[in-house]
């Protein structure tokens, strides 16, 4: 019995070792949750948002509203986040508050995904249409960076 419990602690010794060195060694890409989640280094060298308007700050409901502005895909995208292949111009709000009616990345209507290309400026637009009454925190968000906005419906 000494013998098995001596044996059960040297392999949970190395078990243990094993694991340290290898939480050591992994580096994952960085994964977005949010602005606040993230270091600095990651947020200002990957989209560059600007040239940002919303047309409406208050809506009724069925009204629709345009959010148009540019985005800058920084040059010196940082190698810890994988390059924009297939991005998605996502707006941030509080459940079904907006429908998206169209999307338009650099004059191409974008339903889906599109290839961003690092070092390129695109203009967009997006067409939303007010679904809910209330004060509404809605925001441009493609999942690293994020512009906020608070718009009414009525």
């Amino acid at each position: 019995m000494k013998l098995f419990k001596g044996k059960v602690a040297k392999l949970s010794f190395v078990a243990v070792l094993a694991t340290a060195a290898a939480s050591m060694i992994y580096t994952p890409t960085a994964s977005a949750h949010g602005e606040k989640s993230q270091a600095a280094f990651l947020r200002m060298r990957t989209l560059h948002w600007f040239d940002m308007n919303w047309s409406k700050e208050e809506v009724a409901v069925n009204d629709t509203m345009t959010l148009t502005g540019k985005v800058l895909v920084f040059s010196g995208w940082p190698e810890s986040v994988d390059p924009p292949n297939v991005a998605f111009l996502n707006i941030g709000e509080p459940g079904a508050v907006f429908v998206r009616a169209g999307s338009w990345i650099g004059g191409q209507l974008a339903p889906r995904s599109v290839e961003l290309h690092l070092g390129e400026t695109y203009e967009f637009k997006v067409l939303l249409k007010a679904r809910r009454p209330g004060d509404w925190h809605v925001s441009l968000n493609d999942e690293r960076k994020r512009r906020r906005s608070y718009h009414r419906s009525r």
